[in-house]
Parts: C-alpha cells; structure tokens; sequence
C-alpha cells in the first residue's frame, strides 16, 4: 500500500532433501543468512544481507533508482553460508 516492494522466497537444503520432521528440510548451515543484490539497469549495483528468507525493495529506493535514470532492476537472491555462496535466483522487476 506505501509502494515498497516485498520479496519472499523458499530456501532450499544444502544438505539433501530428507524431509524428516515433516515440516522443513535441514538448513545444513550454521545461522540462515542471505545476500541480495540489487542491480538497476543504469546506476551502481548494491547488495545487502538479511537473515530471513525475505527482502524489502523500499518506495525510496525505486524513486532513487528511477531518477538515476533506471528502467528496470534485476535482483538475486544467494544463500551465503559455511559453503560459500550459492547460485543466484533472480527476479527482472520494470519500475516504470
């Protein structure tokens, strides 16, 4: 409703599929943790970590990106942990 953007999304096992309790594979990893990197068309790439499968692209920021001259963004979303960092699942969002 303020126009902020909220990105979720499922985390997958490092460490096999085992769905053993019946409600979540292990994470396999010491502490969940996420970087997201957020890449405008025109304008510098940023990221930032979270720890919770979920993101926030604020109002502020897109109006920033947008007067830099931006049409669209591109982010992704690595899980980062004892294994380094995995492959990155992105999401094209047009912000005009």
């Amino acid at each position: 409703s303020n126009g902020d953007t909220h990105l979720r999304w499922i985390r997958r096992s490092r460490d096999g599929w085992r769905w053993v309790d019946l409600v979540d594979a292990p994470l396999a990893e010491e502490q969940e943790r996420y970087r997201v990197e957020i890449a405008p068309n025109v304008g510098a790439v940023r990221s930032v970590t979270v720890d919770t499968p979920a993101w926030t692209y604020p109002l502020a920021e897109r109006q920033a990106d947008i007067l830099a001259g931006a049409t669209g963004v591109t982010i992704t979303v690595r899980q980062d942990g004892m294994f380094g960092q995995s492959r990155g699942a992105s999401i094209q969002i047009p912000l005009i």
